[in-house]
């Protein structure tokens, strides 16, 4: 309820969404804002990009304080870390590759490879280095790998012994989005916190052999590639022929396939030719078997075709 003294002109109290009060001795009127106005794309991207960052801090709060070494004397654990975590987010997008961006690089680093080994199961770390240290415990390093949404889904320690460099990982374990290597080490008796690696979990290239793409599906599984090679006969009236087999899939994502029109070009299934009733197409099927089809109203005579499919997956 508001009151108008009609001698003053002033206006005391509230109405609807007007409000008169005194303020620095001046009788002043304000409105009430609505702040039930939708938030636009770039602030709800922004909302997204901290909480993300909010969920990474706790988790890395947890499990790593002493690891990190920060200071949190003036301020909660998670605070601290959130703060030290700042360049996560930029330009309204969280980036958990880029968590431990301040700390500094590796010191002993002299090159860095990640690969996936012949079981297509681990990842092979190479450190690219062979220091010896006096003692197992001088030097940690710790793996974490990290969701979307800023929780850790994995992290492993491992400490080299006699200056060991490759360290097989489990590839299902640490698949999600954003990888990061980080070692704990004394030197000249005083602890120090460095950073190794910041990014996707694989460098994607073509292979004969099953990899992580470093990508998602959207029902958050990681995505994986192989590339086959083989050959058709197209001049019978049907032929079928398997390439190859994908153990364990789950769905298939994405196929090319450029099949050996002639010595010249290439052309990229399916193809067809309603003048002659010829088709050629490209299978993955539910059972793993990547099929060449190739079919035609009247059988011709023999013609080699050399194909090569990659197959984009996700596994069981």
């Amino acid at each position: 309820m508001a009151t108008f003294n009609l001698l003053t002109g002033s206006l005391e109290g509230s109405i609807g969404s007007i409000t008169g009060q005194k303020w620095k001795n001046k009788h002043v009127i304000k409105t009430k804002i609505d702040g039930r106005a939708p938030h636009n794309a770039t602030q709800n991207a922004s909302r997204v990009a901290f909480e993300s960052l909010n969920r990474l801090a706790v988790d890395f709060s947890r499990l790593f304080w002493l690891e990190i070494g920060l200071d949190a004397s003036k301020m909660l654990k998670h605070n601290a870390m959130a703060k030290f975590m700042a360049p996560v987010v930029s330009n309204h997008t969280f980036e958990p590759e880029k968590c431990l961006d301040n700390l500094p690089e590796f010191s002993f680093l002299t090159k860095f490879a990640i690969n996936l080994d012949a079981s297509g199961e681990n990842l092979t770390i190479d450190l690219g280095f062979s220091p010896k240290f006096s003692d197992a415990t001088d030097v940690i390093f710790n793996f974490v790998s990290i969701s979307t949404t800023g929780q850790i889904a994995s992290y492993a320690s491992f400490t080299p012994i006699n200056g060991a460099q490759t360290i097989p990982l489990n590839v299902q374990q640490f698949a999600p989005v954003a990888f990061v290597i980080f070692a704990n080490f004394k030197i000249y008796g005083r602890s120090r916190t460095e950073r190794i690696y910041g990014g996707p979990i694989v460098g994607y290239h073509y292979s004969l052999e099953e990899q992580l793409t470093g990508d998602t599906w959207i029902d958050d599984k990681p995505i994986h590639s192989r590339t086959f090679i083989g050959s058709i006969d197209i001049g019978p009236a049907n032929n079928v022929v398997t390439i190859g087999t994908i153990a364990g899939l789950d769905k298939a994502i994405d196929i090319t396939c450029p099949l050996s029109e002639s010595a010249t070009s290439y052309t990229l299934l399916p193809w067809a030719n309603p003048a002659d009733g010829r088709a050629w197409y490209v299978n993955c099927r539910k059972t793993g078997n990547v099929d060449i089809t190739s079919t035609r109203i009247t059988s011709g005579a023999t013609e080699i075709r050399n194909v090569v499919v990659t197959v984009w997956y996700t596994k069981v």
